[in-house]
């Protein structure tokens, strides 16, 4: 014997499975910056990577018309020390580039929070650069909006239906 599902039961379906994909399941997303040409001042490009997400990779194409440059990846406390010309701490860096540069950075393990890449030409320089950005994440913010969907319209239906019994 068929049962028909109710309505209150399909939403409660419907926001559970949704929340279950949103949290367990990753997407791929990829930020591209645009390409730019710098003359010879010092420039950076700042990126967050979101929690809980991992598979980050920095592709980064660059090509030197003339001078050489130096790269680096730093977080943001690193970032404000460059500022006010204090030593700081790098994850990555090159030094005097001096031609084209394709360059492929995997960080392991994953890094969480605001970092930035400067690009620190000679006097003399100019640089075509062109970003992106991989990373697989999760939709966490989204799931548990769902879930909490699901929580509520169920606790609601579990009631009424102990209720009328």
């Amino acid at each position: 014997m068929s049962r028909k599902i109710t309505q209150q039961e399909f939403i409660i379906l419907f926001f559970s499975i949704t929340s279950i994909v949103l949290l367990l399941v990753p997407f791929p997303k990829t930020i591209i910056y645009p390409a730019e040409e710098s003359p010879w001042m010092s420039s950076w490009d700042e990126f967050v990577l979101p929690w809980r997400s991992y598979d980050q990779q920095i592709n980064l194409n660059l090509t030197l018309v003339y001078g050489n440059l130096s790269i680096f990846i730093i977080e943001r406390e690193a970032f404000f020390k460059w500022h006010q010309e204090q030593d700081f701490q790098s994850y990555y860096q090159i030094e005097n580039i001096t031609d084209t540069l394709i360059l492929s950075i995997q960080f392991n393990p994953p890094i969480t929070q605001s970092m930035y890449i400067l690009y620190i030409p000679s006097e003399d320089s100019s640089f075509h650069r062109e970003l992106r950005i991989n990373y697989t994440f999760f939709h966490s913010n989204y799931g548990f909006f769902f879930l909490s969907i699901a929580l509520i319209v169920g606790g609601r239906y579990g009631y009424v239906k102990i209720k009328n019994r």
